[in-house]
């Protein structure tokens, strides 16, 4: 009895999934490590500008507005972040940039 190719291999939209999840991931690592060259190349490559969140709610762009990063806060905009996104503590990337003396974004 052999087993069915499904239950070897994902289906294509399943693998689609998980490349998203994982090049999603990766983008907030970029954000997270202010490599805006990175970023951009994950996010031309299919991750989604809000498609993960940190143990505080914070999305890429608000741990770009956090960290200051004028540039990956730019790519992540012009990606479609969304700018009305907000962490736990309710606080969107002008109160986070703000807050972290990053008055220049």
């Amino acid at each position: 009895m052999s087993a069915s190719p499904k239950t070897l291999c994902p289906d294509e939209h399943e693998a689609g999934n998980h490349d998203v999840a994982a090049l999603s991931s990766m983008a907030m690592a970029a954000a997270q490590r202010d490599n805006h060259r990175a970023l951009i190349l994950l996010l031309r490559g299919g991750a989604l500008p809000d498609g993960m969140r940190d143990g505080h709610g914070n999305t890429p762009l608000l741990v770009a507005a956090q960290g200051g990063s004028v540039e990956c806060v730019r790519a992540l905009i012009d990606a479609g972040a969304d700018l009305g996104a907000t962490n736990l503590q309710g606080e969107g990337a002008v109160r986070i940039a703000f807050a972290n003396g990053h008055t220049s974004l």
